[in-house]
């Protein structure tokens, strides 16, 4: 993926009249230019702070002084932005004894604010913060005179490119990094005698597909696609947003690559083992949604989970390359022993045993992702947690497609439906419950459809409300039962609260906050026993339950106290943390 925007700027000056011109060239689809004239007296706007910032835009600010060791020179004369342009760097430049002084009031930008800038001997500064998600190489196409480049505040200028006078029309790597809708790039140019100008080229840096334990966070909002990349450009997933209004917060999605196939043997019987492919993945979102998961893999892969299938003792799980509608997922929800190893979900083994299994809603033997080479699966699923690859047939043991499965508090007590996209001799489901997520209790069962292939939707209220952990099971017609799904929901919640788990830690530790109203831009701060912050996150929290991931803290053992910076309405009392 490539972003690379193009502009021209001039004027001519006279003792008596300024014309100004901005021409926008916009590769492929507009093409526009305006000219006014002007003169006269002028008082600029307020200097912006070093902290001003543009989210998701450029704000170029410029200055009758010539000065790029600070991002506020002296004698401020006016700013524009680039608010509607799709893309990330820019190409601005001014030529003889001209600058760039006046900018269009066209669709894809927003005017000059300020006044006329000296031809020669100025600076330029180019601040954007919020870049989507991903890995990405700067570079210099080209600059004149002087320039620094910050990204997130810290200098990266290459050597020479900040000499005073210098200038180069060759272009210059930066670096690659990794950006966010929170990372910041900051670009101060300085002037000498025009013509000048600055170019900067933002583009996606990939290197193949994940390798084991590589993982990344990305901010996931809306329904459009976020491909996770970690800091050397390897690809691990996509995720998007059921829908415009999903947000899933904060989400990291970690890969595991194993050396072989793994065989698993179903949690009923040990000797029933399917066959499931050596790359799988673990998903955590802030707050748990519906989702599409673009899930990635290689063609040996592919192959060597075909080749399990056959020799696997199970009748169904059979994969058939290269079809890769014979690949499908099973998704683990937890909430016990979320990790990489697929044997310990069953509760013999600490496991919850509630897994899902789900259809491909897409694939592609290329995958969407500029510079990656790989087949990819998509995958609509109700909520996240662990994700494991192998085949199906349609004589598989699992009888049921379930859509979602969701638990909701009103006055009459824990309303819980669920929801199936096809069914295949299904008798009846039992919904059974937990405190403790160890010990269940049977609710209620109802009657199944037996053969359906459309979408039934099922529905029951547990009057007794309480905080507890649901279980949605299925036997079939042969008196088979397999464990669909497991979800918590706290009915009992009257107060704001929060637990760490686990505790002690040894290393990443989630925050696990239930409130009662949202509360925006709230931080979890993590104290030391002198009081000092050692590690924060900066959240909006939701109604219910939400999750917080501390992961790269580099703690040292000792006690520590967890803070949530409520509001005088909504407090958090602190909680203790324990590293070992």
């Amino acid at each position: 993926m490539l972003y690379h925007l193009n502009y021209s700027l001039s004027q001519s000056l006279t003792c008596s009249t300024v014309k100004k011109i901005f021409s926008l060239l916009f590769i492929g689809c507009l093409y526009a230019t305006v000219s006014f004239g002007g003169g006269g007296s002028c008082t600029p706007p307020t200097a912006p702070a070093a902290t001003d910032w543009a989210n998701n835009q450029w704000v170029v600010h410029a200055y009758n002084s010539r000065d790029i060791s600070t991002s506020t020179p002296s004698n401020y004369r006016g700013y524009y932005t680039q608010d509607l342009i799709t893309g990330l760097g820019f190409n601005t430049a001014w030529s003889g004894n001209n600058s760039p002084s006046s900018v269009t009031s066209s669709s894809t930008n927003t005017a000059w604010v300020g006044c006329e800038v000296n031809a020669s001997e100025n600076t330029f500064i180019h601040k954007r913060r919020g870049f989507p998600c991903g890995t990405y190489r700067l570079t210099m196409q080209r600059r004149d005179n002087e320039t620094r480049v910050f990204v997130n505040g810290i200098n990266v200028t290459p050597a020479g490119m900040d000499t005073y006078n210098s200038y180069s029309g060759t272009p210059q790597t930066i670096g690659v990094y990794m950006l966010d809708h929170n990372s910041t790039i900051e670009v101060r140019t300085g002037g000498g005698g025009a013509p000048n100008n600055a170019e900067l080229l933002i583009e996606r840096y990939t290197n193949g597909i994940a390798v084991n334990n590589d993982f990344r966070t990305c901010r996931v909002t809306g329904n459009q696609w976020v491909d996770f990349f970690e800091s050397n450009g390897r690809y691990i997933a996509s995720i998007r947003g059921a829908t415009a209004g999903t947000n899933l917060g904060d989400v990291t999605a970690r890969v595991y690559v194993d050396g072989t196939v793994d065989l698993v043997p179903a949690c009923a019987d040990a000797s029933y083992e399917t066959a499931v492919m050596q790359r799988h993945w673990v998903i955590d979102p802030t707050t748990n949604g519906a989702a599409i998961v673009r899930l990635p893999y290689s063609n040996t892969e592919f192959h060597n989970l075909a080749t399990a299938s056959v020799t696997s003792s199970s009748p169904d799980d059979l994969v058939t390359y290269p079809n890769q509608g014979t690949v499908y997922t099973s998704k683990y929800s937890g909430p016990n022993n979320v990790n990489a190893n697929p044997d310990d979900n069953c509760p013999a083994l600490g496991g919850s045993g509630g897994t899902t299994r789900h259809v491909n809603s897409g694939t592609g033997t290329t995958n969407p992702v500029a510079g990656v080479n790989a087949f990819y699966s998509d995958f609509s699923i109700p909520g996240f947690s662990e994700f494991w690859l192998h085949g199906n047939t349609v004589t598989t043991p699992l009888s049921v497609q379930l859509s979602d499965f969701n638990a909701h508090c009103d006055e009459s007590g824990t309303r819980l439906n669920w929801t199936t996209a096809s069914e295949q001799n299904s008798d009846y489901f039992t919904l059974e419950k937990s405190r403790d997520g160890d010990q269940w209790e049977q609710v209620t069962t109802i009657h199944g459809k037996g053969n359906s292939n459309t979408s039934n939707t099922y529905e029951f209220t547990d009057h007794a409300i309480a905080d507890v952990y649901y279980r949605l099971k299925l036997t079939d017609f042969d008196g088979k039962r397999t464990d669909l799904e497991i979800i918590h929901v706290n009915c009992t919640a009257t107060k704001n609260q929060a637990l760490i788990y686990p505790n002690p830690v040894t290393g990443v530790f989630s925050v696990r906050v239930t409130a009662t109203e949202t509360m925006k831009e709230t931080a979890v701060f993590v104290r030391d026993v002198n009081n000092k912050i050692v590690a924060s996150r900066t959240i909006d929290i939701a109604p219910g339950t939400n999750t917080i991931i501390f992961e790269g803290e580099d703690l040292s053992p000792g006690t520590y106290i967890v803070y949530i910076d409520g509001t005088e309405k909504n407090t958090f009392p602190p909680v203790r943390l324990v590293v070992q």
